[in-house]
């Protein structure tokens, strides 16, 4: 629950991903996975939200460190 009194994360009723999901996420993409290469296990979830979940924009919640978004190289 938030300061709010509202669900977060798992709690949610809408929420597609676990904690134990996000975590392995922002883990993945610490080691350079984009959110795009987590796309393929997380089909019912839109790329912007794993993008956003392993960016630590959103499961602010959890203690688990987030991610740097990746620089696009060109």
């Amino acid at each position: 629950m938030s300061r709010r009194g509202q669900n977060v994360g798992e709690d949610h009723g809408r929420a597609k991903l676990t904690n134990k999901d996000v975590v392995r996420i922002r883990r993945l993409m610490r080691r350079g996975l984009s959110h795009v290469d987590l796309v393929k296990d997380y089909p019912q979830v839109d790329p912007v939200t794993i993008f956003r979940a392993g960016t630590g924009r959103t499961w602010t919640h959890l203690s688990e460190p987030s991610s740097p978004p990746r620089q696009q190289q060109g």
